[in-house]
Protein backbone atom coordinates (compact mmCIF):
# COMPACT_ATOMS: atom_id res chain seq x y z
CA UNK A 1 0.00 0.00 0.00
CA UNK A 2 1.11 3.21 -0.54
CA UNK A 3 0.18 6.56 1.40
CA UNK A 4 -1.43 9.60 -0.66
CA UNK A 5 -1.30 13.25 0.15
CA UNK A 6 -4.39 13.22 2.25
CA UNK A 7 -2.82 10.60 4.69
CA UNK A 8 -5.50 7.84 3.12
CA UNK A 9 -3.77 4.88 1.91
CA UNK A 10 -4.53 2.98 -0.84
CA UNK A 11 -3.90 -0.20 -3.09
CA UNK A 12 -1.16 -0.11 -5.79
CA UNK A 13 -1.69 -2.91 -8.29
CA UNK A 14 0.02 -4.51 -11.19
CA UNK A 15 -2.57 -3.18 -13.66
CA UNK A 16 -1.96 0.52 -12.58
CA UNK A 17 1.25 0.27 -13.05
CA UNK A 18 0.95 -1.66 -16.45
CA UNK A 19 -1.32 1.01 -17.30
CA UNK A 20 0.99 3.79 -16.39
CA UNK A 21 3.63 3.05 -18.46
CA UNK A 22 1.16 2.03 -21.30
CA UNK A 23 0.00 5.96 -21.17
CA UNK A 24 3.52 7.14 -21.27
CA UNK A 25 4.75 5.17 -23.78
CA UNK A 26 1.89 6.43 -25.84
CA UNK A 27 2.54 9.91 -24.54
CA UNK A 28 5.55 9.59 -25.86
CA UNK A 29 5.12 8.72 -29.33
CA UNK A 30 5.50 5.04 -29.02
CA UNK A 31 3.76 3.18 -31.96
CA UNK A 32 0.70 1.90 -30.97
CA UNK A 33 1.14 -1.68 -32.36
CA UNK A 34 4.43 -2.00 -30.44
CA UNK A 35 2.52 -1.29 -27.07
CA UNK A 36 -0.28 -3.79 -28.14
CA UNK A 37 2.86 -6.05 -28.92
CA UNK A 38 4.28 -5.34 -25.29
CA UNK A 39 0.85 -5.87 -23.57
CA UNK A 40 0.74 -9.28 -25.56
CA UNK A 41 4.05 -10.80 -24.47
CA UNK A 42 2.97 -9.34 -20.56
CA UNK A 43 -0.45 -10.98 -20.93
CA UNK A 44 1.20 -14.39 -22.04
CA UNK A 45 4.01 -14.25 -19.53
CA UNK A 46 1.06 -15.06 -16.79
CA UNK A 47 3.16 -12.81 -14.32
CA UNK A 48 1.29 -11.51 -11.43
CA UNK A 49 1.34 -10.02 -8.00
CA UNK A 50 -0.28 -11.90 -5.52
CA UNK A 51 -0.42 -11.09 -1.34
CA UNK A 52 1.67 -13.48 0.59
CA UNK A 53 -0.73 -15.83 2.28
CA UNK A 54 0.05 -16.81 5.61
Amino acid sequence: MTSNPLGRCCDLCAHSIRKFYRTQMASLGADRDYIEYLRGIYMASGLSIKPKTE
